[in-house]
């Protein structure tokens, strides 16, 4: 192996190694919150969480477009960060008033937690946006440390508010709060020395570019609203048929799904770059294996989940919460059966991306989503909550056969037609 290569392929580690530890102690840190939420509150009020957490991710992820992403992949040199940037910030803007909006016509009494959890998860979208300064570059080592210290100072707060017996909406906060401070004083001073241009003003909303970036954009609002509600739906469902207290259980133990899955989406992260220079070099073969080692690895993460979940669940749940939750070790298990398949398709799904069709993503959701929704309406007299997750489990096979199939008709189309004109 010569010099350059051994460079890569160790900067290429080093990148892996801190992003996906930083962000597994990042979103570790929202599990043990919950957890320390459902042991010093009240079920409603950690149901009100989940349910207000799952009501705003419908309007909230659809507009962010997935700019870091595209902005990560994009191979055009007239297009900057300060564009993409730009159209962030007018999203986050258009979600914050149609957030309370929908919470207002929806009916939703605690209007100040909703405002207070969509403030925080528009700050989490702006240090995305930071962070996509140094993904361009490869260069993720700061993305994992700031996900440390954020991580860090959020813990610590939330236990200094339940040591001192705050209230609830206190707690979420004093939360807001450092999320902000760590903004303010550690992502952005960080992106705007990676590049200077970053906000930077008269570098920004420049009309021509962002109308460039939306036209390109807008199927994944779409996407993003099918798919996003389709995430919601479960947690949505739960608490409209079984109430607050059943959803502050659920929800709990469904979380460990968004665990799983934010260890896939920074993996995601890591290798997107690379995937994107891939099909732009037209290196299909290289990309094809990638793409099946990062299945392979979807796999089995999906397994070695499943088997510690299916033996020592029970335990777990009973360490973690209360013996009441170790009750519901049957549902742990069908979720963590639930979430294997949806990591094997994650891949696909990005591959997708990288190959400009993440068009044809719209119509798969919405079959998902549709499928779901039918399978609840036509049992609802007599829906359990384990029946309504063997529904979520049989959704997902067939996203996962629809995501498959895409992905290998697009490879092999371009394949033939790449021939063709040979």
């Amino acid at each position: 192996m010569n010099t350059k290569n051994y460079i890569e392929n160790n900067k290429t580690k080093t990148n892996f190694l801190s992003i996906v530890f930083g962000n597994f102690f990042f979103y570790a840190v929202q599990y043990l919150i919950l957890i320390l939420l459902t042991k010093n509150y009240s079920k409603e009020e950690v149901g009100l969480y989940i349910f207000v957490l799952a009501f705003i991710k419908p309007i909230f992820i659809p507009l962010n477009l997935q700019l870091r992403s595209l902005y990560v992949t994009e191979t055009r040199n007239d297009l900057k960060i300060e564009d993409y940037h730009s159209l962030r910030l007018i999203g986050n803007v258009f979600t914050f008033f149609s957030v309370l909006i929908a919470a207002y016509l929806y009916g939703i009494v605690q209007i100040n937690i909703v405002i207070l959890l969509i403030l925080l998860k528009l700050i989490e979208s702006q240090s995305e946006m930071c962070h996509a300064v140094f993904q361009k570059m490869q260069d993720m080592v700061f993305i994992g440390a700031s996900r440390i210290v954020n991580g860090t100072l959020v813990i610590l707060s939330v236990f200094c508010s339940i040591y001192y017996k705050l209230s609830f909406f206190n707690l979420i906060l004093i939360w807001v709060i450092v999320s902000l401070i760590v903004l303010l004083f550690l992502d952005i001073p960080k992106a705007k020395a990676k590049n200077p241009s970053f906000l930077h003003l008269k570098e920004y909303f420049k009309i021509s570019k962002m109308k460039i970036i939306f036209l390109f954009a807008w199927p994944i609002f779409f996407l993003e609203v099918v798919s996003k509600y389709y995430e919601s739906f479960p947690n949505l469902s739960v608490e409209k048929y079984f109430g607050l207290e059943m959803l502050a259980i659920f929800g709990s133990i469904v979380y460990f799904k968004a665990i799983g899955g934010q260890v896939i989406t920074q993996i995601i992260n890591v290798i997107e770059p690379k995937m994107a220079n891939l099909w732009k070099q037209k290196l299909y073969k290289e990309f094809n294996n990638l793409v099946l080692k990062m299945v392979f690895l979807g796999l089995v993460i999906g397994a070695v989940i499943i088997v510690l979940l299916y033996f020592f669940g029970e335990h777990i749940l009973r360490i973690l919460f209360t013996e009441e939750y170790a009750n519901y070790n049957k549902l742990l298990v069908l979720i963590a059966i639930s979430s294997g398949i949806s990591y094997l398709y994650t891949f696909l799904s990005t591959s997708l991306t990288c190959m400009r069709k993440h068009y044809i993503k719209v119509p798969i959701q919405f079959i998902g989503l549709v499928m779901l929704m039918f399978l609840t309406f036509i049992n609802k007299e007599n829906l359990t909550i384990y029946s309504f997750i063997n529904f979520l489990i049989y959704t997902e096979l067939v996203l996962g056969v629809l995501y498959y199939s895409s992905y290998f008709y697009y490879l092999r189309k371009v394949k033939h037609d790449r021939s063709e004109d040979r």
